[in-house]
């Protein structure tokens, strides 16, 4: 009953934020260019070490993010019932991200992109980044932390703010193991080796698409001027190299709830004394 519950409530949520942004929202799927760079205003949170002190704050501080009134249809009769490796919550985040049709992606990574500022007040994802983040790294220990060769189509022209040639994706990103998912576009295509990206085809909506999901904090060497046959189709084709990580938020909700529980506690002898 818990699941349904949890379920119910997620569809709920993101619905609610979805028809309360669609209008600004629309500009951004539209647009004829898009800039890539690090990403420093972007939520990169990896949870290094605080992984159970989140998942505790999130089923207690952040659960309320659910409670809205709107929901979509729910889709749990589609949703894989148990797995060895995820919970159930972690396989709902899954279900409900790579769900095309209701364009929660899209809304949440516009969120995750330039979060930074309110990733510990009015940022409303809370619960499905840390489920996200949660479930790409079990599955990426599953998998031995092996690396993988992708690819990521864009429909629009990419430019490049680069920090020594050195990007983030910004949000979550999706890429597939096959390089031929032309309904994704052909204007500007990447090869990319993802050291910390997991495959999610088992547990997506859309299992056809062997995808590879790259968490936001995951940092890429790009290289120019390299042909890739595999995507001989596109008009502009670059390479991104996996050269490790950065996390400028790194366990900073958990840290920061402590320093209050903390600054509760001195207030709380004082009175005392």
């Amino acid at each position: 009953i818990f699941d349904r519950i949890i379920l119910h409530l997620i569809f709920q949520h993101i619905n609610t934020i979805c028809r309360s942004v669609v209008r600004s929202f629309m500009w951004n799927v539209h647009r004829s260019e898009m800039q890539l760079g690090m990403y420093e205003n972007s939520i990169d949170d990896m949870f290094s070490n605080c992984t159970e002190e989140m998942a505790k704050m999130v089923f207690n501080k952040y659960f309320t993010e659910l409670k809205k009134k709107e929901y979509w249809a729910n889709e749990e009769t589609k949703i894989k019932k148990d797995d060895h490796i995820l919970t159930k919550e972690e396989l709902d985040a899954i279900r409900v991200y790579t769900e095309h049709k209701n364009g929660v992606y899209r809304i949440f990574n516009s969120a995750v992109r330039d979060g930074k500022e309110k990733y510990d007040n009015s940022f409303e994802f809370h619960m499905l980044y840390f489920l996200l983040v949660s479930a790409v790294q079990k599955l990426k220990k599953a998998g031995k932390r092996e690396c993988h060769t992708t690819y990521r189509r864009y429909k629009s022209e990419v430019t490049f703010n680069l920090d020594k040639d050195k990007i983030r994706l910004g949000s979550f990103a999706s890429s597939s193991l096959t390089p031929d998912q032309k309904d994704y576009g052909n204007k500007t295509c990447f090869e990319i080796t993802t050291c910390y990206g997991a495959k999610i085809e088992e547990y997506s909506a859309y299992p056809a698409e062997k995808e590879v999901l790259i968490p936001p904090y995951e940092m890429f060497e790009l290289i120019k001027g390299k042909d890739v046959e595999e995507l001989k189709d596109c008009e502009s084709k670059f390479v991104l190299k996996s050269v490790g990580i950065k996390s400028n938020l790194d366990c900073i909700l958990v840290k920061n709830n402590l320093c209050s529980m903390l600054e509760s506690t001195k207030v709380l002898v004082i009175h005392v004394v």
